[in-house]
């Protein structure tokens, strides 16, 4: 009986240090995050001399530790990433806090458009982390590789801030994510495999970046996937399978995105989804990316699309699904050798030679010329014509010149 008792006792005690210990940390953590950030201008503010689950965006669990701070204006602690309730006037730089968070699961300081400086590190030292909402902020900088140690994140957002650099890779494949928006920033590098081990993904949303590189064809690994947003990159190649029944929407307009849709798609012709699947002007994909074709059992090989090259025609997809047009030929050289024929025939005295030319018609008339088939100059021969003076390097613009026999005196210019 002794024994039970004084087991009793001692976790009676450690659990009044743990108490004890928590509500201090915590509660010192915010007072330096209230300072740090001009918390009396705030839209709300603290009143400093109550206790700390009474203040505005704090929820504390029944041990008195802070497990929600929520900063976005709205603090109903449920993660909205349609602009939530417009910030709360946070400013200036984060401190080096949020570590001292021994049971933070939510941390939420969305549209306050004033907070910026570097992502603090120290959140990588929230073991319990499930949301982390740093939407239409102005921080900057690169993130921190390790952010990818955060083992039970499930919502991350990133949006509408000044970060740069490579996303790490290893945040890419958190097994327990489910929502990642980094929309907005200026990002590089690819989208790697490893996505594909984001069995729990859900919302995929990098619009407006500097992403680069083809989709990984890993992304046939997502399940639960609902909206992928790549617009406005530099990614090219073609798209990846889609295995998702889930799928909502899938935009990838302004980017290079070229080839066929897949056949996994077909799954979304006649349903909501087929709305949603936003390709348009993508000019190397068939009917330059309309889904609705797609969708109209139309074939995709044949369909029109566009090369983008000048000298073609019929610009149509192949076998291959590449865009491919009939090449043309230049029908400008008949007007650019005619220019570099009349250079030869001032530099050379022309009006003086044996046979002169009638430089008001038809280069077709001229003596010694000939033209091929697409009226291209291919032959001048002009022996024992009276040329005389210097060949002028316009002559070198002739590019289907095949022969040129000048017996004069006449020496390259």
């Amino acid at each position: 009986m002794r024994r039970i008792s004084i087991l009793f006792i001692f976790i009676f005690y450690g659990q009044q240090v743990f108490l004890q210990d928590c509500r201090q940390t915590d509660s010192l953590a915010l007072v330096a995050i209230y300072e740090a950030t001009d918390g009396p201008n705030w839209t709300t503010t603290w009143d400093l001399n109550r206790p700390v689950d009474s203040w505005f965006g704090i929820q504390v669990n029944e041990l008195g530790c802070v497990t929600h701070i929520d900063l976005d204006g709205n603090p109903d602690f449920r993660f909205n990433s349609n602009n939530g309730g417009g910030g709360n006037n946070l400013k200036n730089e984060l401190p080096k806090t949020f570590g001292q968070f021994s049971s933070l699961t939510y941390l939420n300081l969305q549209q306050n458009s004033l907070l910026e400086g570097f992502l603090p590190e120290d959140i990588l030292l929230l073991p319990k982390i499930e949301l982390i909402s740093y939407l239409g902020n102005s921080l900057s900088g690169v993130v921190p590789n390790n952010l990818g140690d955060l083992k039970s994140l499930k919502i991350l957002d990133f949006s509408g801030n000044n970060l740069t650099g490579e996303f790490p890779e290893r945040l890419w494949s958190i097994d327990s994510i489910e929502f990642l928006a980094l929309s907005n920033n200026s990002f590089e590098g690819q989208i790697p495999p490893s996505i594909g081990n984001g069995s729990e993904l859900r919302e995929v949303l990098v619009n407006n970046n500097n992403f680069s590189g083809s989709l990984p064809r890993e992304f046939e690994n997502l399940l639960n996937l609902e909206k992928v947003h790549i617009n406005n990159n530099r990614i090219n190649g073609s798209l990846p399978e889609i295995n998702s029944e889930s799928l909502q929407q899938f935009y990838f307009f302004d980017s290079a995105i070229e080839g066929c849709y897949p056949d996994s798609f077909k799954k979304y012709c006649g349903t909501p989804t087929q709305g949603q699947i936003l390709g348009f002007f993508r000019q190397f994909m068939p009917w330059f990316g309309d889904f609705e074709m797609f969708c109209s059992n139309e074939t995709q090989i044949g369909a029109p699309c566009s090369d983008v090259f000048q000298n073609t025609v019929n610009d149509r997809i192949r076998e291959n699904c590449e865009c491919l047009g009939d090449e043309i030929a230049d029908d400008s050289c008949r007007e650019r050798d005619s220019l570099a024929l009349i250079d030869l025939y001032n530099s050379t005295d022309g009006p003086n030679w044996v046979i002169q030319w009638d430089t008001l018609v038809e280069i077709d008339n001229w003596h010694g010329i000939s033209l091929n088939e697409n009226e291209c100059v291919t032959r001048i021969f002009l022996q024992f014509n009276g040329l005389e003076g210097t060949l002028p390097t316009s002559i070198s613009n002739i590019s289907e010149l095949e022969d040129l026999t000048i017996l004069s005196s006449v020496v390259p210019g």
